[in-house]
């Protein structure tokens, strides 16, 4: 599995924005004597920008697993996990292939004729943006997310 990059992103609700935010990873739980799920984050803490959001991005290590992730202000902190996977998140139907049949289950899931479990940008709809991140590493230009 080549580790791909994933934003992981931070929204106060209020949206206040220049305020510092710390994020850390606390390691996954695994079996003894394997490499426990993580990743490496591209900086320690980020700052909000005008629509209260900060993030950083976290590049996963090859160990298979979840992981927690913790961003805070003072006392103010939220959690949130991540979790590493054998599968490329454009392999949607994890059969470990990239192809045809992926994409034809992400027309399905945005059209709503199949559940939506796949909702590749992270946006919170399964939509058109979600297929075409899943067509691109059919045509060889690699999955995005």
């Amino acid at each position: 599995m080549t580790p791909e990059p994933q934003p992981l992103g931070f929204q106060k609700g209020n949206r206040h924005e220049d305020i510092l935010l710390y994020f850390a990873l606390q390691w996954g739980l695994i079996a003894p004597g394997r490499c426990k799920s993580s990743a490496t984050l591209s900086a320690p803490s980020a700052v909000t920008n005008s629509a209260g959001i900060a993030s950083v991005t976290a590049t996963a290590n090859s160990s298979i697993g979840t992981y927690l992730v913790t961003a805070s202000a003072g006392t103010f902190s939220a959690s949130f996990t991540r979790t590493n996977s054998a599968f490329s998140s454009c392999d949607v139907n994890q059969d470990g292939q990239t192809n045809v049949l992926d994409v034809q289950q992400m027309v399905k899931e945005a059209l709503g004729t199949a559940r939506a479990l796949n909702d590749l940008n992270s946006d919170g709809t399964v939509n058109v943006v979600d297929l075409q991140i899943a067509i691109d590493p059919v045509r060889n230009l690699g999955c995005s997310q």
